[in-house]
This record gives C-alpha cells, structure tokens and sequence, in this order.
C-alpha cells in the first residue's frame, strides 16, 4: 500500500531539480537578453523535441532499473516496486522535457564539446548532485551512495545528449 508518506517523499525529490534547471535556464537567457543578444536563436524541430526527451526519459528508466536490480544503488524497489517504479518514470520524463528545454543552450556553444559538457554538468550535474546529498545529509550513510547514484544519473543523461547532438533538427526563425 502506497502511504502519503511516500508520495511526499517522491513530490520532494521530482520537483526541485526540474525548477532549478529552469531557474538556471532562465538566468542564462535573462543575462544574454539584457546584452541585446540572445544563446537561443533557433528552436527544435518538434520531431527533434520528442525524439530528445523520449529518448533522455528512457536512457534514465533503463539506467535506473539497472542501477536498482544489480544493487549499484540503494532503492526501496523490493519493499514498493509500483510507487518507486512510478516515480522513476515520473522523473525520468520530466527530466527529458527538461533537457529538451536546456537543450539549445547546450548546442549554442557549436562544436567545442568540452565547453558543451561542462555547461551540462554546472545546470544538471551540480544540481543534481547538490540536491542529493543534501538528502542524503538527512539519513545516515548515505552520502557516498547518493553521490554514486547521482554522477551515474548524470553521466548517463550526459552521454545520451551528446549522442544526440547531431541528430537535432530546428525551425527557421
């Protein structure tokens, strides 16, 4: 039986990452706004849009559903399979209409990938990562397996955009 308590527990953890991505979306393109010019001057295809945020949500669920069974991260998967499996593909969704929102700023930087790459890891990695470990500052020990579970998170979400950098399409503006 699924309690109220797990709900919370699952709205805690779905929904700050998604808002601070976006908050550092929007100060991205506030800041280059005010200087007359703006990173995101093109939009994605929507075939592009989908196929990105399909194909980011699946990456997770996949990495996760590994991460869980072959025990690399703790999870209450045994005790709550549907609640933990909903959350996971809850998250790995809106993580994937996130990175489609990021997406452009991500591709702006052109072809230098290094540059590319660490502007993914300061939006998503550090954020991902920062809001781990704080809940792992709540539980004892856990704080070297949410680090783990966060940097795999983001390697495989970081991976999975690189992947797709050529295959993006966009609108003409």
């Amino acid at each position: 039986m699924v309690s109220f308590y797990q709900i919370f527990v699952g709205l805690g953890d779905a929904l700050p990452v998604p808002l601070l991505m976006l908050l550092i979306y929007r100060f991205y393109f506030h800041k280059d706004a005010e200087k007359g010019s703006t990173y995101i001057k093109k939009h994605l295809k929507r075939t592009s849009k989908t196929l990105l945020s399909v194909t980011v949500s699946t990456v997770f669920i996949i990495e996760r559903i590994i991460c869980y069974s072959t025990g690399i991260t703790l999870s209450a998967m045994k005790e709550y399979p549907v609640p933990c499996m909903i959350w996971t593909i809850v998250f790995g969704i809106i993580l994937g209409i996130v990175c489609t929102i990021l997406y452009p700023i991500y591709d702006s930087i052109g072809n230098n990938k290094k540059q590319s790459v660490m502007l993914m890891i300061l939006t998503l990695g550090l954020n991902w990562i920062w809001f781990n470990n704080f809940i792992a500052m709540l539980a004892k020990d856990m704080v070297l397996q949410m680090t783990t579970r966060s940097c795999i998170d983001v390697a495989a979400i970081i991976c999975c955009i690189i992947a797709m950098k050529g295959k993006m399409r966009y609108e003409e503006v």
